[in-house]
């Protein structure tokens, strides 16, 4: 191999590493901000259901 070959090669292979993490990255912070918009909406029930209670008391 020349060391042209080589050097595209590690620069392709640096490169898509990188890509791939980003990836990962944006789909996992997808994910918590999924997760916490679905604990929001539980918190938000709970405290509509607490008000419901407290005025039927």
């Amino acid at each position: 191999m020349e060391p042209g070959q080589v050097l595209t090669l590690v620069l392709g292979a640096t490169f898509g590493a990188l890509a791939w993490l980003v990836v990962g990255l944006y789909i996992s912070r997808r994910q918590y901000e999924r997760q916490a918009k679905n604990a929001a909406r539980a918190v938000y029930f709970e405290l509509d259901v607490d008000r419901i209670n407290v005025e039927l008391a």
